[in-house]
């Protein structure tokens, strides 16, 4: 019997788009250096996606917004807040790209 292969942690396709998200993330962060959230200059910035992160979404510039840390945080624990004041898509709107 042949040993099993591993399964790959990350596909192919995905590592190929993460060394273009890696690039493009670092100029759009540079780019951006105030708080989508609370307009504040941090020197740490996190790359928040609008729409989520699935397929195309991933390297969707029009969906990225650049938000510090604590702001990111309080995103993903208040989402009907984060709803509301457009940090984050509407579930109709998740997950999907328009053309």
């Amino acid at each position: 019997m042949k040993p099993r292969k591993p399964l790959r942690r990350v596909s192919q396709k995905r590592q190929a788009q993460l060394k273009v998200y890696a690039k493009r993330k670092k100029v759009f962060l540079e780019e951006h250096p105030f708080c989508f959230v609370c307009w504040k200059h941090k020197e740490e910035m996190d790359l928040h996606h609008l729409r989520g992160r699935a397929g195309k979404l991933f390297l969707d510039e029009r969906f990225w917004r650049a938000v510090c840390r604590a702001c990111h945080d309080t995103i993903h624990k208040s989402i009907g807040w984060a709803m509301m004041n457009g940090y984050l898509a509407t579930a109709g709107q998740w997950g999907v790209c328009p053309p």
